[in-house]
């Protein structure tokens, strides 16, 4: 298991080294080349790849960085917003795992998962009529 965790990290470390070697001020040209949103894109995938795998070992505290680094790098993503929500609710953070929900029923309002862990947390905090909103 290890073994794979490692094996993910160094192809997601040599993914992001091609974006060490993308000069940011001056346009890419030659094919091959990541514009910097694609290295952002990268980066926040990296992120993202290293706090499951963080979360699944039960490092809470480091998983919820990471999920933060990635969210920095990409603010659009549901998957991110609905991954810290759902952190933020395991270390019982009921009103960080609001706000992030929130912000992931608003950017995918048609995403069944972001309004179910929404209305979810609500029912936690006994907010009833929130959850059915």
């Amino acid at each position: 298991m290890k073994k794979r965790y490692i094996s993910i990290l160094a192809a997601l470390a040599m993914l992001s080294a091609s974006c060490a070697s993308t000069p940011v001020r001056m346009p890419v040209t030659h094919a091959g080349s990541m514009s910097p949103e694609t290295c952002a894109q990268a980066d926040a995938y990296r992120h993202f790849m290293t706090a499951s795998l963080l979360e699944q070992d039960g490092a809470l505290d480091e998983a919820f960085k990471e999920y933060e680094a990635a969210y920095r790098l990409d603010q659009s993503s549901p998957t991110i917003l609905l991954s810290l929500a759902s952190l933020s609710l395991r270390k019982g953070q009921l009103e960080q795992a609001v706000l992030y929900a929130g912000k992931a029923a608003a950017s995918a309002p048609e995403d069944p998962q972001a309004l179910l862990l929404l209305a979810s947390i609500y029912s936690n905090k006994k907010q009833y009529a929130d959850a059915v909103d």
